[in-house]
Parts: structure tokens; C-alpha cells; sequence
């Protein structure tokens, strides 16, 4: 199987659905969490725990440069047209703002996208 997403880094800008509470507001250990929480979703394929981690505004742009919203991201893993196979990823920096935060790492993912390895 070919690598889905080899990328040198990756920025994840509305990630986290914004902190509903004053107590929950966003920290490194908490924004890290949610990024292990994102990559476990997708690989489980758990369309449920990614509409709860995914911004409403976010944009997912894979390797081949090719944008979609994020019920089109949901909507892809939901019917079963992507599926991952294992995703490996680190975090290398966490940038927090007021209830968001951009984490920029490494993932080496393989999956399938219409019953095709890519």
C-alpha cells in the first residue's frame, strides 16, 4: 500500500470544536489530546467522534492538494469511499489561541478511496 498523506507537515487550523465552557478552556495537553482523538476517530472510522472533533469551518486538504469541507471528509469515511488502514503522526508544535489551536506535525497514513490503495 502507497502512503496516503507522506507529508513533511501538516497544520490543522479549527480542529477543535471550540470550548464550550470557561473550565474547558484550551491547552497543550488538552489540544494534543484532541489531535491523538481525531486520527484514532478516523482510523475507527468513528463519524460521530469527528463531528464532535472537527471544526464546523474546517478545511481538509490531503496529500494530492484536493480540499473538501468537513461534511465531505465525514461524509467520504461515513459511506465507507475512505478507509484507513493505519495513520502514524506526531506533534511536533502546539500553537493555542483563545479556544483553538494549530498543531503542525508528521502523519504517514495508507488507506483506500473507492476500494483503490492510494
Amino acid at each position: 500500500m502507497k502512503p496516503l498523506l507522506p507529508l513533511i507537515s501538516l497544520l490543522t487550523l479549527a480542529l477543535l470544536a471550540p470550548a464550550t465552557h470557561a473550565a474547558d478552556t484550551m491547552n497543550e495537553a488538552s489540544a494534543r489530546a484532541a489531535i491523538l482523538a481525531r486520527f484514532d476517530a478516523a482510523l475507527r472510522g468513528d463519524t460521530a467522534a469527528l463531528e464532535k472533533l472537527l471544526g464546523d469551518d474546517l478545511d481538509y486538504c490531503n496529500f494530492r492538494g484536493e480540499c473538501e469541507s468537513k461534511r465531505q471528509y465525514i461524509g467520504e469515511i461515513k459511506s465507507g469511499a475512505l478507509k484507513y488502514k493505519s495513520i502514524a503522526h506526531t506533534v511536533e508544535r502546539v500553537k493555542l489561541f483563545a479556544d483553538t489551536a494549530a498543531v503542525s506535525g508528521k502523519v504517514q497514513a495508507t488507506a483506500t478511496r473507492d476500494g483503490v490503495h492510494t
